[in-house]
């Protein structure tokens, strides 16, 4: 069976140089190029019935992107952009030169940070709004925000500091800018504690913003009585009762391998002897596939039957292929089946190949305990966690509770194109999976789970309770 899926791990590892300055419609040509050229996806959900979405949705942005006076929205316009695919696997990231501890340049970026002055008499009528204009807290308890009203070409709101406790920021300065994409959903650009910015999409869900980040002053927090990213660590384990244990696993990322399998043999003994054991894969984004290989024992109860996938076959792919088997840290092991790979690419470029096979897993025994567990999952897992799910989903012990889970796991196995712009590195996926032959997708709804949580439930006591009824 062919496999190089281990290169999604290696990717962040491997360095490539970048040379001059792109103004923006260089750098967003750049990752349109890619996009169109190297994508699996792109034919897929670029189609007929999409086509004039898509070139609508090509003009506006570059349009957005001539105006891109600042690389925070020129980056913004272009991520933007790659929401069209729907998938989290289109990686744009912004390239940080600067050494670690290197503060040059923060006294600059806060003389220019924007200032907007929010008389009290308007930041007492927000205290009253329903919609996103409001004042929030953030949930480290810094930073107090006003959302206001304030249009630009890049930005629908913009987030005014009401009060902060480092002296970093002060009343008046916006913290964030956001613009609204659809639905529920929100481009942000934030500006950090060291006024250097970052653009992620967030949810505005009612009174809080970004998953219990930002909570609106007055309301109650959920993030009390749940899980929330800050909470979580990358593994940790303990017994809820005499009935029940629980595993928390906060990342599948190679770095967390080895913590997970060490937490599974140390706990072993009490979980050979518990009846339920709850699994909270919440906010876990994914990693590599081995990473929760030493879970798969515990929740088998019969043969695991995976679908493959099929690199696409284009010049750009397999030359980041070779590019990779000279990368410093690169497995002797795999350099000939990569190669190989490689090789197959260029006979077939424009066509899909075997990239992995369809197979079945058999393990020798079948654990009696525990007997029941339960998953817990929220709308950030995504990749090789989906993965998991999709396995552990065919044991007769698992229950999946939570929130569906966020859909990238269609197009897989992620290699960097290289760029000489010195602003931004973009990776995207090479493999397409053969599940969407089958009607089996899962990048536009997420794996939905056998029971839905409520966000503001206790989801631990929740499988607690349901596991020991």
């Amino acid at each position: 069976m062919k496999h190089i899926s281990f290169l999604s791990a290696l990717l962040l590892a491997f360095t490539i140089a970048r040379g001059q300055a792109c103004d923006c419609k260089t750098q967003f040509e750049f990752v349109k190029r890619q996009v169109e050229t190297n994508y699996p996806g792109f034919r897929d959900k670029v189609n007929p019935q999409t086509a004039s979405a898509y070139t609508t949705f090509y003009s506006k942005t570059l349009e957005k992107v001539k105006k891109a006076s600042k690389q925070q929205y020129c980056y913004q316009a272009i991520k933007e952009w790659l929401y069209f695919f729907n998938d989290g696997h289109l990686q744009l990231n912004k390239v940080d030169t600067r050494a670690p501890k290197d503060t040059t340049g923060q006294a600059e970026r806060i003389r220019n940070t924007e200032i907007i002055d929010i008389p009290e008499r308007q930041i007492e009528a927000l205290k009253k709004s329903k919609g996103i204009e409001g004042i929030y807290r953030h949930n480290d308890s810094v930073y107090t925000i006003a959302i206001i009203k304030s249009p630009t070409d890049f930005r629908d709101y913009a987030a005014v500091i009401v009060e902060s406790r480092t002296p970093l920021w002060t009343k008046g300065q916006v913290k964030m800018e956001l613009r609204h994409y659809k639905d529920s959903f929100y481009t942000n650009l934030t500006y950090m504690r060291d006024h250097n910015w970052q653009v992620q999409g967030v949810v505005f869900e009612g009174d809080e913003l970004n998953d219990h980040e930002w909570q609106r002053l007055g309301t109650v927090d959920p993030a009390n009585s749940n899980a929330t990213y800050n909470s979580l660590k990358p593994v940790a384990s303990r017994q809820l009762s005499d009935k029940t244990f629980y595993i928390q696993i906060g990342s599948f990322q190679s770095w967390n391998a080895i913590s997970i399998d060490s937490v599974l043999r140390a706990d072993s003994a009490i979980l050979s002897k518990t009846p339920n054991l709850i699994i909270d894969l919440r906010y876990n984004s994914g990693g590599t596939d081995y990473a929760y290989r030493p879970l798969r024992p515990w929740l088998y109860t019969n043969p695991i039957y995976n679908i493959g996938n099929d690199v696409y076959a284009t010049s750009d792919n397999a030359d980041v292929l070779l590019k990779y088997l000279n990368e410093p840290g690169f497995p002797e092991e795999a350099k000939a089946a990569v190669a190989e790979e490689a090789e197959e690419i260029k006979k077939n470029l424009g066509s899909f190949i075997l990239h992995s096979s369809d197979d079945t897993i058999a393990l020798n025994k079948h654990l009696p305990y525990p007997q029941k567990v339960v998953i817990l999952v929220n709308g950030i897992c995504a990749g090789s966690t989906e993965e998991f799910l999709l396995e552990a989903m065919q044991s007769k012990k698992v229950t999946i509770m939570g929130q569906r889970t966020a859909g990238t796991l269609d197009y897989s196995n992620v290699i960097e194109a290289t760029s000489s712009c010195k602003e931004i590195s973009f990776s995207y996926p090479s493999t397409r999976s053969r599940r969407l032959k089958l009607g089996q997708g899962i990048d536009l709804t997420g794996i939905r789970p056998a029971i839905v949580l409520a966000h503001d439930k206790d989801w631990v006591k929740e499988a607690q309770a349901w596991l020991e009824k």
